[in-house]
Protein backbone atom coordinates (compact mmCIF):
# COMPACT_ATOMS: atom_id res chain seq x y z
CA UNK A 1 0.00 0.00 0.00
CA UNK A 2 1.26 3.57 -0.91
CA UNK A 3 2.19 5.60 2.20
CA UNK A 4 1.62 9.43 1.39
CA UNK A 5 3.88 11.69 3.64
CA UNK A 6 2.61 14.95 4.43
CA UNK A 7 4.79 17.76 4.96
CA UNK A 8 3.57 20.75 7.01
CA UNK A 9 5.95 23.60 6.99
CA UNK A 10 5.83 26.01 10.01
CA UNK A 11 8.10 28.82 8.69
CA UNK A 12 9.69 31.42 9.75
CA UNK A 13 10.28 33.35 6.38
CA UNK A 14 11.31 37.06 4.35
CA UNK A 15 9.10 40.14 4.90
CA UNK A 16 9.92 39.80 1.34
CA UNK A 17 6.58 40.67 0.67
CA UNK A 18 3.62 39.86 2.31
CA UNK A 19 2.48 36.94 0.66
CA UNK A 20 5.42 34.63 1.19
CA UNK A 21 4.79 33.98 4.72
CA UNK A 22 1.25 33.91 3.91
CA UNK A 23 1.29 30.38 4.76
CA UNK A 24 -0.66 29.12 8.18
CA UNK A 25 1.64 28.08 10.78
CA UNK A 26 0.63 24.50 13.30
CA UNK A 27 0.47 25.22 16.23
CA UNK A 28 3.44 24.57 18.73
CA UNK A 29 1.24 21.86 20.51
CA UNK A 30 0.49 20.12 17.20
CA UNK A 31 3.90 20.07 16.45
CA UNK A 32 4.63 19.32 20.01
CA UNK A 33 8.07 22.07 19.27
CA UNK A 34 8.86 25.28 18.95
CA UNK A 35 12.19 26.79 17.41
CA UNK A 36 13.76 30.22 16.84
CA UNK A 37 16.56 31.61 15.15
CA UNK A 38 18.46 33.21 17.85
CA UNK A 39 19.44 37.49 16.65
CA UNK A 40 23.14 37.79 15.70
CA UNK A 41 25.11 40.88 16.25
CA UNK A 42 25.61 40.70 12.32
CA UNK A 43 21.98 41.50 12.09
CA UNK A 44 21.73 44.18 9.33
CA UNK A 45 20.81 47.20 11.75
CA UNK A 46 17.24 48.19 9.54
CA UNK A 47 16.44 44.44 9.47
CA UNK A 48 16.56 44.02 13.35
CA UNK A 49 12.41 43.40 14.14
CA UNK A 50 12.76 40.23 11.41
CA UNK A 51 12.75 36.68 13.18
CA UNK A 52 15.31 35.67 10.81
CA UNK A 53 18.68 36.36 9.83
CA UNK A 54 19.54 39.28 7.63
CA UNK A 55 23.40 39.88 7.95
CA UNK A 56 25.76 41.53 7.17
CA UNK A 57 28.51 39.61 5.70
CA UNK A 58 30.93 42.12 4.67
CA UNK A 59 34.71 42.11 5.99
CA UNK A 60 34.37 38.93 7.70
CA UNK A 61 35.95 35.48 8.02
CA UNK A 62 32.97 33.35 9.73
CA UNK A 63 29.60 34.08 11.14
CA UNK A 64 28.62 31.99 14.15
CA UNK A 65 24.46 31.55 14.14
CA UNK A 66 21.86 29.63 16.69
CA UNK A 67 18.80 27.66 16.40
CA UNK A 68 16.91 27.00 19.70
CA UNK A 69 14.53 24.32 19.92
CA UNK A 70 11.86 23.83 22.67
CA UNK A 71 10.96 19.96 22.30
CA UNK A 72 7.30 19.05 23.29
CA UNK A 73 5.35 16.64 25.90
CA UNK A 74 7.32 13.76 23.74
CA UNK A 75 10.94 12.37 23.63
CA UNK A 76 11.50 13.87 19.78
CA UNK A 77 14.26 13.58 16.98
CA UNK A 78 15.30 16.62 14.38
CA UNK A 79 16.61 16.97 11.68
CA UNK A 80 18.80 20.41 11.77
CA UNK A 81 19.98 21.43 7.76
CA UNK A 82 21.04 24.74 5.74
CA UNK A 83 19.87 24.75 1.80
CA UNK A 84 20.02 27.00 -0.61
CA UNK A 85 16.90 28.84 -1.26
CA UNK A 86 15.31 28.73 -4.75
CA UNK A 87 11.92 30.27 -6.11
CA UNK A 88 9.53 28.15 -7.34
CA UNK A 89 7.03 27.47 -9.95
CA UNK A 90 4.51 29.66 -7.75
CA UNK A 91 6.99 32.03 -7.80
CA UNK A 92 7.41 30.72 -3.47
CA UNK A 93 11.01 30.58 -1.73
CA UNK A 94 11.77 26.99 -1.17
CA UNK A 95 14.36 26.05 1.29
CA UNK A 96 13.79 22.17 1.38
CA UNK A 97 15.59 21.33 -1.45
CA UNK A 98 19.01 18.88 -1.46
CA UNK A 99 21.61 20.54 -3.73
CA UNK A 100 21.12 18.16 -6.30
CA UNK A 101 17.43 19.20 -6.59
CA UNK A 102 18.10 23.20 -6.19
CA UNK A 103 20.36 23.28 -9.20
CA UNK A 104 17.39 22.79 -11.62
CA UNK A 105 15.98 26.44 -10.47
CA UNK A 106 19.42 28.23 -10.64
CA UNK A 107 20.50 30.22 -13.86
CA UNK A 108 24.13 30.29 -12.51
CA UNK A 109 26.38 29.38 -9.70
CA UNK A 110 25.21 30.67 -6.05
CA UNK A 111 27.54 33.69 -4.57
CA UNK A 112 27.67 31.66 -1.60
CA UNK A 113 27.11 28.03 -1.77
CA UNK A 114 25.42 27.33 1.31
CA UNK A 115 25.77 23.34 1.12
CA UNK A 116 29.42 23.23 1.49
CA UNK A 117 30.10 26.65 3.27
CA UNK A 118 27.82 26.06 6.15
CA UNK A 119 28.65 23.65 8.94
CA UNK A 120 25.82 22.79 11.73
CA UNK A 121 26.84 21.50 15.25
CA UNK A 122 29.51 21.43 17.71
CA UNK A 123 31.93 19.37 15.43
CA UNK A 124 31.46 21.63 12.32
CA UNK A 125 31.33 18.62 10.07
CA UNK A 126 28.07 18.81 8.20
CA UNK A 127 25.46 20.39 6.53
CA UNK A 128 23.14 18.49 7.94
CA UNK A 129 22.81 16.67 12.00
CA UNK A 130 20.50 14.88 13.29
CA UNK A 131 19.81 15.43 17.52
CA UNK A 132 17.49 13.48 20.11
CA UNK A 133 15.65 15.60 22.72
CA UNK A 134 13.72 14.36 25.85
CA UNK A 135 10.45 15.60 26.91
CA UNK A 136 10.65 19.27 27.52
CA UNK A 137 14.67 19.51 26.88
CA UNK A 138 15.87 22.91 25.15
CA UNK A 139 18.84 22.76 23.07
CA UNK A 140 20.27 25.85 20.89
CA UNK A 141 22.27 24.06 17.91
CA UNK A 142 25.31 26.16 16.82
CA UNK A 143 25.43 27.04 13.05
CA UNK A 144 28.56 28.01 11.76
CA UNK A 145 29.38 29.69 8.35
CA UNK A 146 32.64 30.35 6.19
CA UNK A 147 32.48 33.71 4.87
CA UNK A 148 36.50 33.86 4.10
CA UNK A 149 36.00 34.51 -0.06
CA UNK A 150 34.74 37.59 -0.20
CA UNK A 151 31.22 38.19 -0.85
CA UNK A 152 30.53 40.79 -3.76
CA UNK A 153 26.69 40.24 -3.79
CA UNK A 154 23.31 39.24 -2.17
CA UNK A 155 22.59 35.28 -1.36
CA UNK A 156 20.01 33.63 0.33
CA UNK A 157 19.46 30.09 1.82
CA UNK A 158 17.85 28.87 5.07
CA UNK A 159 17.53 26.55 7.56
CA UNK A 160 15.34 24.23 8.57
CA UNK A 161 14.66 22.41 11.57
CA UNK A 162 12.54 19.10 11.14
CA UNK A 163 10.91 16.85 13.38
CA UNK A 164 10.64 13.09 12.85
CA UNK A 165 7.24 11.75 12.24
CA UNK A 166 6.33 9.15 14.70
CA UNK A 167 3.18 6.24 13.27
CA UNK A 168 1.31 7.01 15.89
CA UNK A 169 0.44 10.19 13.86
CA UNK A 170 -0.66 8.87 11.14
CA UNK A 171 -4.09 9.27 9.52
CA UNK A 172 -4.78 7.05 6.69
CA UNK A 173 -2.14 7.02 4.49
CA UNK A 174 -1.10 10.64 5.62
CA UNK A 175 2.21 10.80 7.70
CA UNK A 176 2.60 14.45 8.77
CA UNK A 177 5.96 15.73 9.07
CA UNK A 178 6.44 18.96 10.89
CA UNK A 179 8.81 21.57 10.04
CA UNK A 180 10.25 25.31 10.47
CA UNK A 181 12.54 26.88 8.04
CA UNK A 182 14.23 30.19 9.22
CA UNK A 183 15.60 32.23 6.04
CA UNK A 184 19.83 33.37 5.96
CA UNK A 185 19.82 36.44 3.94
CA UNK A 186 23.59 37.11 3.63
CA UNK A 187 24.77 40.97 2.33
CA UNK A 188 28.18 41.60 0.67
CA UNK A 189 29.07 44.39 -1.30
CA UNK A 190 26.95 44.94 -4.23
CA UNK A 191 28.65 46.43 -6.62
CA UNK A 192 27.18 45.18 -10.15
CA UNK A 193 24.16 47.06 -12.31
CA UNK A 194 20.70 45.72 -11.86
CA UNK A 195 19.81 43.86 -14.91
CA UNK A 196 16.36 42.98 -16.66
CA UNK A 197 14.34 39.95 -15.74
CA UNK A 198 14.51 37.85 -18.87
CA UNK A 199 11.38 36.10 -19.64
CA UNK A 200 10.52 33.79 -22.60
CA UNK A 201 8.80 30.97 -24.39
CA UNK A 202 10.26 27.28 -23.06
CA UNK A 203 8.75 23.81 -23.70
CA UNK A 204 6.96 24.73 -26.29
CA UNK A 205 4.65 21.81 -28.16
CA UNK A 206 1.45 21.26 -29.37
CA UNK A 207 0.18 20.10 -26.20
CA UNK A 208 2.07 21.83 -23.37
CA UNK A 209 3.82 25.36 -23.20
CA UNK A 210 5.82 27.01 -21.18
CA UNK A 211 7.74 30.20 -19.93
CA UNK A 212 11.37 30.66 -18.55
CA UNK A 213 12.38 33.33 -16.25
CA UNK A 214 15.54 34.12 -15.07
CA UNK A 215 17.34 36.51 -12.93
CA UNK A 216 20.58 37.23 -14.00
CA UNK A 217 21.00 39.26 -10.99
CA UNK A 218 22.92 38.68 -7.76
CA UNK A 219 20.11 40.18 -6.11
CA UNK A 220 16.42 39.31 -4.54
CA UNK A 221 13.46 40.80 -6.20
CA UNK A 222 10.38 40.87 -4.95
CA UNK A 223 6.92 41.65 -5.80
CA UNK A 224 7.19 40.04 -9.33
CA UNK A 225 4.15 39.08 -11.12
CA UNK A 226 3.74 36.99 -14.45
CA UNK A 227 0.63 36.35 -16.58
CA UNK A 228 0.58 34.87 -20.28
CA UNK A 229 -2.14 33.79 -22.67
CA UNK A 230 -2.27 31.95 -26.17
CA UNK A 231 -4.95 33.27 -28.44
CA UNK A 232 -5.59 31.23 -32.02
CA UNK A 233 -6.41 33.75 -35.08
CA UNK A 234 -10.45 34.35 -33.75
CA UNK A 235 -8.97 35.74 -30.39
CA UNK A 236 -9.85 32.52 -28.17
CA UNK A 237 -7.42 31.92 -25.33
CA UNK A 238 -6.21 28.04 -25.91
CA UNK A 239 -3.56 28.73 -23.39
CA UNK A 240 -2.90 30.34 -19.91
CA UNK A 241 -0.68 31.03 -17.08
CA UNK A 242 -2.80 32.88 -14.89
CA UNK A 243 -1.20 35.70 -12.94
CA UNK A 244 1.20 34.77 -10.18
CA UNK A 245 3.48 37.17 -7.90
CA UNK A 246 5.81 36.26 -5.36
CA UNK A 247 9.76 36.31 -4.96
CA UNK A 248 12.56 35.91 -7.11
CA UNK A 249 15.89 34.58 -5.37
CA UNK A 250 19.44 35.94 -6.61
CA UNK A 251 20.13 33.98 -10.42
CA UNK A 252 17.26 32.15 -9.88
CA UNK A 253 15.63 30.05 -13.06
CA UNK A 254 12.05 29.03 -12.68
CA UNK A 255 10.20 27.19 -15.52
CA UNK A 256 6.36 28.36 -15.40
CA UNK A 257 4.11 25.88 -17.32
CA UNK A 258 0.58 27.15 -19.18
CA UNK A 259 -2.60 25.66 -18.95
CA UNK A 260 -3.53 24.67 -21.90
CA UNK A 261 -7.08 23.89 -22.85
CA UNK A 262 -6.81 23.17 -26.22
CA UNK A 263 -4.37 21.37 -28.19
CA UNK A 264 -2.58 23.78 -30.80
CA UNK A 265 -3.00 22.29 -34.51
CA UNK A 266 -0.72 21.84 -37.35
CA UNK A 267 -0.41 24.37 -39.47
CA UNK A 268 -1.57 27.47 -37.59
CA UNK A 269 -0.60 30.72 -35.99
CA UNK A 270 -1.18 31.97 -32.46
CA UNK A 271 -0.36 34.57 -30.65
CA UNK A 272 1.59 34.42 -27.09
CA UNK A 273 1.49 37.51 -24.87
CA UNK A 274 3.04 38.10 -21.68
CA UNK A 275 3.21 40.41 -18.88
CA UNK A 276 5.98 40.76 -16.27
CA UNK A 277 4.92 43.60 -13.23
CA UNK A 278 7.74 44.89 -11.09
CA UNK A 279 7.50 47.13 -7.90
CA UNK A 280 8.57 49.83 -10.17
CA UNK A 281 5.88 49.92 -13.13
CA UNK A 282 8.87 51.79 -15.15
CA UNK A 283 10.19 48.24 -15.20
CA UNK A 284 7.43 46.47 -16.31
CA UNK A 285 7.83 44.38 -19.33
CA UNK A 286 5.29 43.34 -22.32
CA UNK A 287 6.06 40.52 -24.86
CA UNK A 288 4.52 38.97 -27.52
CA UNK A 289 5.73 36.40 -29.87
CA UNK A 290 4.01 34.72 -33.00
CA UNK A 291 3.89 30.87 -32.60
CA UNK A 292 3.94 28.78 -35.74
CA UNK A 293 2.70 25.53 -35.91
CA UNK A 294 4.32 23.30 -38.68
CA UNK A 295 2.79 19.92 -40.34
CA UNK A 296 4.98 18.07 -38.36
CA UNK A 297 3.61 19.54 -35.33
CA UNK A 298 6.89 21.56 -34.32
CA UNK A 299 6.20 24.97 -32.81
CA UNK A 300 8.42 27.99 -33.87
CA UNK A 301 8.40 31.55 -32.23
CA UNK A 302 9.40 35.25 -33.60
CA UNK A 303 9.20 38.23 -31.64
CA UNK A 304 6.57 40.57 -32.20
CA UNK A 305 6.84 43.30 -29.76
CA UNK A 306 9.30 42.80 -27.23
CA UNK A 307 9.47 46.49 -25.57
CA UNK A 308 9.44 48.08 -22.05
CA UNK A 309 6.42 48.68 -20.68
CA UNK A 310 4.06 52.11 -22.09
CA UNK A 311 4.86 53.66 -18.90
CA UNK A 312 8.73 53.46 -19.53
CA UNK A 313 8.77 54.87 -22.59
CA UNK A 314 6.75 57.46 -21.63
CA UNK A 315 9.40 58.32 -19.42
CA UNK A 316 11.87 58.16 -22.19
CA UNK A 317 9.56 60.36 -24.42
CA UNK A 318 8.69 63.36 -22.20
CA UNK A 319 12.14 64.37 -21.56
CA UNK A 320 12.96 64.61 -25.31
CA UNK A 321 9.91 66.61 -25.71
CA UNK A 322 11.03 69.12 -22.95
CA UNK A 323 13.89 69.10 -24.63
CA UNK A 324 12.98 69.60 -28.20
CA UNK A 325 10.67 72.64 -26.41
CA UNK A 326 13.74 74.19 -24.37
CA UNK A 327 15.57 74.44 -27.68
CA UNK A 328 12.86 75.94 -29.47
CA UNK A 329 12.25 78.50 -26.96
CA UNK A 330 16.08 79.26 -27.03
CA UNK A 331 15.93 79.81 -30.93
CA UNK A 332 12.67 81.67 -30.67
CA UNK A 333 14.51 83.85 -27.76
CA UNK A 334 17.78 84.49 -30.16
CA UNK A 335 16.05 85.44 -33.14
CA UNK A 336 14.45 88.06 -31.19
CA UNK A 337 17.87 89.49 -29.92
CA UNK A 338 18.66 90.08 -33.22
CA UNK A 339 15.45 91.73 -34.17
CA UNK A 340 16.32 93.79 -31.55
CA UNK A 341 19.89 94.57 -32.39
Amino acid sequence: MKRLVLLVLGITMLFLPENVGAMETPSSDAMDFSAQAIPSEFQKQDKKDLSYWWLDARDQETLTLYVEIVNGKNENTFDISAHQAITNENLVIDYSLDFKASQKYLYGEPTFDFNQKVKIGKEEVERKIQITLGANETKRVPIKLDVSEKLNAQSIGGINVSRHAKEAERTGSILNVYNRAFALILDGDQKEKMASLQLSPSNLEVSQQGLTLINPNAKIISEVGIEAEITNASGEVVSELKPVKGVIVPQAKINLALDNKTPLVEGKQYLLKAKMTMPNKADNQNFEYRLTVDEAGKVSTEPINNKASEQRRVYLIVPAIALLLAIFAFLILKKKAKHKL
